[in-house]
């Protein structure tokens, strides 16, 4: 397993901990690998809809929309525009970026984003939203074998968002890029 904003070194304790998992049953290959699996998921699919919590990179291609658009995550700045000598003038308000005169060109355009710049400083909302998915995709994949519950009893165990983690996203999820 690839090691995570959420299972930062590649250590699974602190998440199978959250989940109430003993260090023995860790050790099981088959446990390991469902929870490594449940761990990517969450990790994902927080992604999905937040963007990158850790910094990273991202290039993309762009349509020239006139003097705004919308790119695909929030930038923190803008590295580099193919078509653009000077990117210092970019603008950024979220995931729209823009130029106060002309058009911004069509082409690869290069920025760094996330919420944290490291593993180490993922904010507490984020890392409580990972942890309450995986317990999530945790329990619901077990069912009632193994986790001790009842998902016909329990609130949510249906859906992939459970209400808390919705909470906790409030007000950071990513604009839709694409419009149908």
């Amino acid at each position: 397993m690839a090691a995570t904003w959420l299972t930062p070194g590649d250590d699974l304790a602190p998440v199978a901990r959250f989940l109430g998992i003993t260090p023995e049953r860790v050790s099981d290959s088959e446990i390991a690998a469902s929870l490594e699996l449940c761990v990517a998921t969450a990790v994902e699919q927080l992604e999905n809809r937040v963007g990158p919590i850790a910094t990273t990179t991202v290039t993309e291609r762009v349509e020239s929309a006139g003097p705004a658009l919308v790119l695909r995550f929030r930038p923190s700045s803008i590295t580099s525009w193919v078509g653009m000598a000077d990117v210092s003038g970019v603008l950024i308000d979220g995931q729209v970026v823009q130029v106060s005169s002309g058009r911004l060109p069509a082409g690869l355009v290069t920025y760094t984003t996330g919420w944290a710049p490291d593993a180490a400083s993922v904010p507490a909302w984020a890392r409580t939203a990972g942890l309450l998915l995986c317990r999530h995709l945790w329990t619901t994949q077990l069912g009632n074998q193994r986790a001790n519950v009842n998902t016909a009893e329990t609130p949510g165990a249906a859906w992939l968002w459970p209400r808390q983690v919705e909470a906790l996203i409030a007000g950071r999820e990513l604009a839709p890029t694409v419009f149908a």
